[in-house]
């Protein structure tokens, strides 16, 4: 049968020297710190085997919403590990994955990379998975390096269940950037929205946040919008305005980073999946920051994840 190949990769630089990020990463025993899937079921089951860093050196695990499957080392060079990866479920499947090492100085680049396969008839989902992997990775690199700079990860995820909730007005800036961007962007808007505030252009907000009008891992773009919530209507000249009416959503608590947040809606999505929970279209999924970060440490951070649900 035909496939189409799937070569999702991504990189990062570590303030480490390569000995000691390759040192940990061939470790599997070290992949729960920093794993961009078990982070998000850490209850997980989870089989080390093997001799650490050696070829046949593995593991496998098993979890309701992370599936199963197994990574095994195959090679383990100077500069490079390989890997064969099979998923059991939630289907069957078979990679080959690198992860690379290079010396800049007394820092360490490293890049992970996916060889995979899809079936001819998934031509259309083709670029949306592999973006996908991509953003996994990503993810993962994220922690890896901040575990290895700081000792430890800055941040966790707490599955509240499904709450009610009151229905508020925002005043905010919509845009429209690539996902890589949107980081960015969003505190270019907000610096926009507080000088407002500052200059008493704009009413004392009773929080704040984000609604993800539309996020497209097929291009990877988004169109979000950075909003300030009010109880009352409001309007401003050059500024984006709306209602989201009370609701039920399932609801997320991420506790520290904002960088690390992707880990929070990957496993709030996965939970909606698992549960079979149905989406209410009707209203974006969004996030409210439930504290300022002038005023906390990064790790004491707390934004709820809410994703609408009928």
């Amino acid at each position: 049968m035909f496939k189409l190949k799937l070569n999702p990769e991504a990189q990062i630089e570590i303030n480490k020297p390569v000995d000691e990020v390759k040192t940990f990463v061939e470790n599997f025993n070290h992949w729960r710190k920093w794993s961009p899937w078990i982070c998000q079921e850490p209850e997980a089951q989870t089989d080390i085997v093997g001799s650490v860093g050696e070829v046949g050196h593995q593991s496998f695990w098993d979890g309701e919403r992370i599936g199963s499957g197994v990574m095994k080392i195959t090679d383990n060079n100077l500069d490079q590990i390989n890997y064969d990866l099979e998923i059991f479920k939630p289907w069957k499947s078979k990679s080959k994955v690198d992860i690379k090492f290079r010396e800049i100085g007394n820092k360490t680049l490293v890049s992970w990379n996916m060889n995979g396969s899809l079936p001819i008839f998934m031509f259309p989902f083709k670029n949306m998975f592999q973006n996908m992997i991509m953003c996994d990775y990503e993810r993962g690199l994220n922690m890896l390096k901040e575990y290895l700079e700081t000792g430890e990860i800055l941040s966790n995820s707490e599955i509240r269940g499904i709450k009610d909730h009151d229905s508020f007005y925002y005043l905010g800036k919509r845009s429209q950037c690539s996902i890589k961007e949107m980081p960015i962007q969003m505190g270019k808007d907000f610096a926009s929205l507080e000088k407002l505030l500052s200059e008493s252009e704009i009413p004392t907000p009773t929080g704040s946040g984000a609604i993800y009008h539309k996020y497209n891992f097929k291009d990877m773009t988004c169109d979000f919008s950075s909003i300030f919530t009010y109880k009352s209507e409001q309007s401003f000249s050059g500024l984006s305005s709306g209602f989201i009416p009370a609701h039920q959503s399932l609801n997320v608590i991420h506790s520290g980073s904002y960088n690390n947040l992707g880990n929070s809606w990957n496993t709030a999505i996965g939970f909606q999946r698992y549960k079979k929970l149905k989406i209410n279209k009707s209203i974006a999924m969004y996030e409210l920051y439930l504290n300022n970060p002038s005023e906390v440490s990064e790790k004491d951070l707390k934004t709820e994840i809410r994703i609408p649900v009928k």
